[in-house]
């Protein structure tokens, strides 16, 4: 164990503390313990210099009013945040990070979605464990191998928690902290005190305070009551707390009024008072002010930590309790009664005597009081500094290295695991379609066709490409490529209208005042896609502006496709400012905007138009990813509905990719077009299932994400690929008598993206299930091998 009191030689440099758990308002008691930690430790940094901040686990959609103590907030249910919260630690002045853990409050299997923070997060972690599992129990043993394998100390309250660290995880003794439970500091007081202020003068008075649940053991104390009352009329135990909101949530009052209806049957309702509210500290501190004793009879021995009854021994009250683990060491020496689990008899009898013996019961309060000044949350927090600047100082020891290929969250199933050809993302061609000005429109083959000038449409996929492309691989060789595409659309804005611009000749004279709602929403797609990943400052901070400025204007959208478009970028805006209640505020709009327009949708037309054009499946992602972000149930299935309808109409007698042609495109109530088919319906499939699969994690949509990407390398209805193996590009289309040989920009970008998405899956594929790279580099036989003379083959992944 190490030793906190004794590590005056740490340094005592500045240091700034980040603070990782549910936080006030939030009601429950590592709230509690969490705003009381950082304050106090608040107070400690004044005098010794330092800093801290708090960062809040959620667990409702639209988080809580919080104080200025808190930088960030978490969804407790959302995978993502978790990373995001550590790239935010990660990039801020933090030192050291401390988590509060309890299984219940972070999300996934045995709240492994932690996993997310602890794999990503470089700065030195710090876990206090507020449960510590005696038995091992399969993925609760597993959650709390990998908290023990990634912090750099884990703080325990009791020392019944340490010797299970010890024996059933392993856990070396100079990884484990022993730091009490603070407590406030309060004045040694008679009850009769603060009697008057609480209506309960001249009675003896009996307290249990907390947000109340069947785990706390209370219908044994109100059975034990009758006896007590017998012996001494006047006396009340008041019940102080809340009902507490998981209960609630599921119960409802169930449990309150069964224990009000246990005192009505028992006789004893004028001697036993429920206060049903969650009190704050100053009026906490009164009501167990007058307590007389203090009762916790939890009905398991496997409590750690209680932080009610460390309140009760800091106050210097009489306690009765069962033995539980941190009661037998709080009790010990003297310091309150500790009665058998279940004893209705034995509680009673023990709180008689306590009332029949005065002299002992005050003996009793004064060793409690005693020991509690070590438990001051002064004192805690200095501990729990001392303790950050040790892991500091160890970090820099020894180095801690992270396995990026550990995640919880994986299924592990190789069998149902595919075979993709996943060449590297080439550039060649896309560097050559673009110039100092911006990325041209069209290609005759692979030369830049001038005569139709730029977009903004292209240059806007380009940047929503280039964003996908640095969370790859942060190749810093794209950054004259990211600066000409946002340089394009920041001049294609029209400041007077707030619409983008969309045609620029070759001679740089715009040919339009305002382009169409499916250009302004590629725009924002493209910038909110740069703005996660943004390399610089420098690129960040225009590209968040020049968003703000436009993303307004999306509300007067009328078309589901644009919609949709801005719905993507509006995703991935929010993924670096998740807090902006403005933007939230719009996505919300729109995305109902678009969920109303399916409401005309039959079995056989699940759609929210009455024809089906092109890009067609940015519809349903945008409704999967707003419904998970809102968060809205339907919205997800609508989302997951109209996407699976799309693969039905658009799936082959082969089971091929048959996409809809724009020679006609596909009416309601007449036939579907099979060609032009064009690469930008095969890329937006290829990133809907992509999210289909991560929402779902139904391999279905991994299979579909494959089928679409594969679409490209021939597995359509021509047999041929359309992928240039030799430059990087893409052909334009299918016709009916082949491919497009021309490789424009909407059509390259297609094939990146849907590349660059299938590497992303790839990626987290490796990440969660540990996959590799075979060496087999046989190319599948849909691939036309003339096609690839003369051309290195990558070697074929597991997906």
């Amino acid at each position: 164990m190490t030793s906190i009191k004794k590590e005056g030689e740490c340094p005592r440099d500045p240091i700034i503390l980040a603070v990782v758990g549910n936080y006030l308002p939030r009601r429950c008691g590592i709230p509690t313990f969490t705003a009381d930690l950082c304050n106090s430790m608040k107070t400690a940094h004044n005098e010794i210099g330092g800093d801290i901040f708090a960062v809040a686990m959620d667990d409702q959609p639209q988080g809580y009013d919080y104080p200025s103590m808190v930088k960030l907030e978490i969804r407790q249910d959302v995978a993502a945040d978790y990373r995001m919260a550590a790239d935010y630690l990660n990039y801020s002045c933090a030192d050291v990070v401390i988590i509060q853990h309890e299984f219940g409050i972070f999300g996934g299997e045995a709240g492994n979605y932690l996993n997310g923070l602890l794999g990503t997060l470089r700065k030195p972690v710090i876990v206090t464990l507020h449960t510590v599992m005696a038995v091992k129990d399969g993925c609760y043993q597993n959650m709390m191998e990998r908290i023990a394998h990634s912090a750099e100390r884990l703080v325990v309250m009791s020392c019944q928690g340490e010797q299970i660290l010890k024996d059933v995880y392993n856990v070396p003794a100079n990884k484990i902290a022993l730091i009490p439970h603070g407590i406030h500091d309060v004045p040694f007081v008679d009850p009769n005190f603060f009697k008057d202020d609480l209506n309960v003068a001249g009675r003896r008075t009996i307290l249990t305070f907390g947000l109340i649940s069947p785990n706390k053991g209370l219908d044994m104390m109100i059975r034990a009551m009758p006896k007590i009352v017998s012996r001494y009329p006047d006396v009340v135990y008041m019940v102080l707390g809340a009902t507490h909101p998981n209960v609630l949530k599921h119960d409802g009052e169930k449990y309150r009024e069964s224990l009000i209806q246990m005192t009505r049957k028992l006789g004893i309702e004028k001697n036993v008072k429920f206060i049903d509210k969650f009190v704050e500290i100053d009026e906490l501190c009164r009501y167990i002010g007058a307590a007389d004793i203090y009762v916790t009879p939890y009905p398991h021995k496997e409590q750690a930590t209680s932080g009610a009854l460390a309140y009760a021994i800091g106050a210097g009250k009489a306690v009765v309790s069962t033995p539980y683990w941190h009661a037998e060491e709080l009790l010990s020496e003297g310091r309150g009664r500790l009665v058998d689990f279940g004893s209705v008899e034995g509680l009673a009898d023990a709180i008689i005597n306590l009332f029949d013996d005065e002299t002992e019961r005050h003996a009793i309060r004064k060793r409690a009081y005693m020991h509690g000044r070590n438990m001051l949350w002064s004192e805690v927090a200095k501990s729990y500094i001392d303790l950050a600047h040790h892991a500091l100082r160890h970090r820099y020891e020894i180095p801690f290295h992270v396995n990026r290929n550990e995640n919880g969250n994986g299924n592990g199933n190789n069998s149902e695991q595919k075979r993709v050809y996943l060449p590297a993302i080439k550039l060649n061609h896309l560097r050559g379609l673009t110039d100092r000005v911006g990325l041209f429109q069209h290609a005759k083959y692979t030369i830049p066709h001038r005569e139709f000038g730029y977009c903004t449409d292209d240059n806007a996929r380009a940047l929503a490409f280039m964003g996908m492309h640095w969370s790859l691989y942060e190749d810093r060789s794209i950054m004259g490529l990211i600066h000409t595409y946002l340089g394009f659309l920041l001049d294609a804005f029209n400041l007077q209208t707030r619409r983008f611009k969309n045609f620029l000749s070759y001679d740089l004279k715009w040919l339009d005042t305002n382009g169409t709602e499916d250009s302004h929403g590629r725009a924002l797609w493209g910038l909110g896609a740069i703005i996660p990943e943004a390399p610089t400052k420098a690129i960040m901070i225009p590209a968040s502006r020049l968003f703000l400025e436009a993303v307004g204007t999306s509300l007067s959208f009328e078309h589901s496709r644009a919609i949709g478009y801005a719905l993507v970028g509006i995703h991935y805006y929010l993924r670096r400012f998740n807090g902006d209640t403005d933007v939230r505020r719009i996505r919300e709009q729109l995305a109902r905007r678009l969920l109303e327009k399916f409401n005309v949708r039959r079995p056989d037309w699940v759609w929210p138009d009455d024809l089906v054009s092109y890009s067609n499946a940015r519809i349903p992602h945008a409704l999967l990813l707003s419904g998970q972000w809102i968060p809205d149930k339907t919205m997800i299935e609508v989302g997951l509905e109209s996407l699976d309808w799309l693969l039905k109409i658009q799936t082959g007698k082969d089971g091929q990719l048959s996409l809809i042609g724009n020679q006609g495109w596909y009416s309601n109530g007449g036939g579907k077009a099979r060609f032009d088919q064009q690469p930008i319906d095969a890329m937006s499939l290829v990133e809907a299932c992509i999210e289909a699969y991560n929402l779902t994690g139904d391999q279905r949509w991994a299979d579909d994400a494959r089928r679409s990407y594969e679409w490209f390398l021939g597995r359509n209805d021509l047999n041929v690929p359309l992928y240039d193996f030799v430059t990087g590009g893409c052909r334009d289309g299918l016709r009916c008598t082949g491919v497009n040989e021309n490789e424009g920009a909407e059509s390259t970008l297609s094939w990146l993206i849907a590349l660059g998405a299938m590497h992303q899956m790839r990626r987290r594929l490796d990440q969660t299930a540990e996959k590799r790279m075979t060496a087999d580099a046989t190319i599948p036989r849909w691939i036309a091998h003339k096609h690839c003379v003369g051309v290195e083959i990558p070697a074929l992944v597991d997906i």
